[in-house]
């Protein structure tokens, strides 16, 4: 999986649009393309004048010989869940189930 980072869009698109802008950006084809999704969406207001939407997307590709050029990430998965109700993660945060009253 790929991450392809500073997609900056002057206006709200759809998300496959936002995906075609991405593909077009880097030189892929929507058939290489095998599943994605939106990583991050932010707006880039620090200048009144110059507006834009600043998208991340995760992109798994067919072909993985295509994305040694880009930044490689792993999938999230959720961290598991043992039996004393405590949710580990390998970030260093710990969750824990706790009834609030």
């Amino acid at each position: 999986m790929i991450r392809i980072k500073d997609i900056k869009i002057r206006e709200d698109l759809l998300e496959e649009k936002v995906l075609e802008k991405a593909l077009q950006k880097n030189r892929l084809q929507k058939e290489d393309v095998k599943k994605w999704y939106i990583y991050k969406k932010s707006i880039d207001a620090r200048k009144k004048e110059d507006i834009f939407y600043n998208y991340t997307i995760d992109i798994e590709l067919k072909d993985k010989n295509k994305e040694k050029r880009f930044e490689k990430i792993e999938e999230y998965k959720m961290p598991e869940k043992r039996s004393n109700g405590v949710y580990l993660n390998y970030g260093g945060f710990l969750w824990t189930e706790q009834k609030h009253k």
